[in-house]
């Protein structure tokens, strides 16, 4: 019977239902006489009575609807589904979700029916709640990434403000604070919109200037131990579509991380050129055959364990003690979203190398 039960209740529930049926639920089973033979305590609560006050009685004792959707499952043998108004004692009007399905002897003729009902009040409150919850999470994840991106920024402010005063009033370190100051309100005003991450806006631009920008915004960090750069700009072209603030981002994280993971007195080498992509890239650019632009940023630090290179790129996964492990994942978004693709070859105290792989585009 049990069997029967639930197959007749799955051919009808869809997708929107299944949040309802892990709810508790009442369950009044019926006769072929159409008497009431076993309520649950969750049925007498849910209906308001005592479950003595109604076994044995035939189905009318249940009022109007409920003897519909009982009676409905009698004359048809299907399973029969109704959301119902029921007013309590005290005049309280509850929403109830009946689900009711015929119950066959096993030479298949009827032998009573089984409902299922359930009290849309506390299911819809519990996925008010569950709504309210997932914007919260949302609003969390939203703020921690915007907060990491404003203490990438905040660094480069800082530290060209030092300089600012110790070189007084340099006008090429001014500039670069007034763009440091725009990116900040840009991000700010991504966490006051509450629409998630901005998508970016992609017009044609030079990579290599974005690179020589954001190097020039991590060489104190880099002077402050000793670190040699090996800057190598191969790539000619160098036209891609992209975010000039959302590419500055993705690199300064890449760099950061770089500089962390570099010992003192050790290198950091910036490579772009031309290749033509794997077949996985391809089907990621929608192209069949394109050219790509590829830029890798190698540090020859400690590398990364083989245990944690499928990890780098998880929301909040970080080996540092004051980590936030959103920068990778920052990073590749705003990749992906500019068509390109974010790759990382490291062995253990060889260091790490991350690629950024673009396809080419013109300067029209």
């Amino acid at each position: 019977m049990q069997n029967d039960f639930a197959n007749n209740l799955e051919d009808d529930w869809s997708m929107k239902d299944v949040l309802r049926k892990c709810a508790s639920s009442a369950v009044i089973v019926v006769d072929s006489q159409k008497k009431i033979t076993q309520v649950t305590p969750e049925a007498a609560a849910c209906l308001d009575f005592r479950p003595e006050a109604i076994l044995g009685k035939n189905i009318d004792s249940l009022g109007g609807e409920l003897k519909d959707v009982f009676d409905q499952t009698f004359a048809t043998s299907q399973s029969v589904s109704a959301e119902m108004k029921y007013i309590r004692t005290g005049g309280v009007e509850s929403r109830l979700l009946v689900k009711a399905a015929p119950v066959c002897a096993a030479d298949g003729k009827l032998s009573g029916a089984i409902a299922v009902v359930t009290d849309l009040h506390g299911v819809e409150k519990f996925e008010a709640h569950l709504g309210r919850i997932d914007r919260l999470a949302s609003v969390g994840s939203l703020s921690a990434s915007m907060a990491h991106e404003i203490k990438n920024a905040l660094v480069a402010v800082k530290t060209f403000m030092d300089l600012l005063l110790l070189q007084n009033q340099s006008d090429e370190l001014a500039g670069i604070v007034s763009r440091e100051m725009t990116r900040i309100d840009s991000i700010v005003s991504q966490i006051l919109k509450f629409s998630g991450p901005a998508k970016p806006v992609l017009s044609p631009l030079r990579i290599h200037d974005v690179l020589a920008h954001s190097l020039h915004l991590v060489q104190h960090q880099m002077a402050g131990k000793n670190i040699t750069l090996h800057w190598t700009p191969g790539a000619t072209p160098d036209w891609v579509k992209g975010d000039d603030y959302q590419l500055k981002q993705a690199f300064l994280n890449l760099l950061f991380n770089a500089i962390e993971a570099t010992p003192a007195d050790g290198t950091i080498t910036v490579t772009t050129e031309l290749d033509a992509p794997s077949p996985e890239a391809a089907n990621a650019l929608h192209d069949k055959n394109p050219s790509q632009l590829r830029v890798t940023i190698r540090d020859n630090g400690v590398g990364i364990p083989a245990e944690n290179l499928n990890r780098v790129f998880e929301p909040f996964f970080t080996t540092k003690p004051k980590g936030t492990g959103l920068g990778l994942p920052i990073t590749r978004r705003i990749i992906h979203e500019h068509r390109g693709t974010l790759s990382v070859e490291s062995e253990p105290e060889k260091g790490a190398a991350f690629s950024v792989a673009f396809p080419i585009s013109t300067n029209a």
